[in-house]
């Protein structure tokens, strides 16, 4: 029994123990942008007062860290096509502004601060993992709960008193 109750206890750590982590999204999230649009791109950062530098199709910007983030502005080029806004300094990294003719604004924010479009997803979309944390402790429960039992009538039935 107790091989049986180690092999349940193994079985469950192996479905537990090798879940798969949830992706975030992508930070700062890329954007789908009008030709000659204006567009923002806001970035976390640290310390306060340190430099962000951005540089998006020739163009550079150096923007001071303000509470823990830095934003630039930036227009789009007139041709459609995938862009790329890269960033150094006190935050590091890159986002994609993807020019599309007479497309509104997929992420990010406008010039008058009103933002639009919809949220970048983050973490899992199915309730798979949660599933298979639950089914696991279920296991394990249930054999904890036979093993106590099958203990229990084993010392009742030797007459031992524990």
């Amino acid at each position: 029994m107790k091989k049986f109750a180690l092999a349940l206890m193994a079985s469950a750590a192996m479905l537990l123990g090798f879940g798969s982590m949830a992706s975030a999204a992508t930070y700062p999230p890329d954007q789908t942008v009008a030709p000659g649009q204006s567009f923002e791109i806001v970035v976390k950062c640290s310390p306060d007062g340190s430099n962000v530098d951005f540089t998006f199709e020739g163009q550079s910007k150096s923007v001071a860290c303000a509470s823990g983030s830095a934003t630039a502005m930036f227009t789009a080029p007139t041709a459609a096509g995938a862009y790329e806004v890269s960033f150094t300094g006190a935050a590091t990294g890159s986002t994609t502004i993807t020019v599309v003719p007479d497309t509104p604004p997929t992420q990010g924010g406008s010039t008058n601060g009103g933002g639009s479009g919809t949220l970048p997803s983050a973490g899992s979309d199915s309730t798979n993992t949660g599933m298979i944390i639950g089914a696991g402790a279920l296991l394990i429960g249930l054999g904890l709960f036979f093993t106590a039992r099958t203990r229990r009538s084993q010392d009742l039935s030797t007459g031992s008193t524990g």
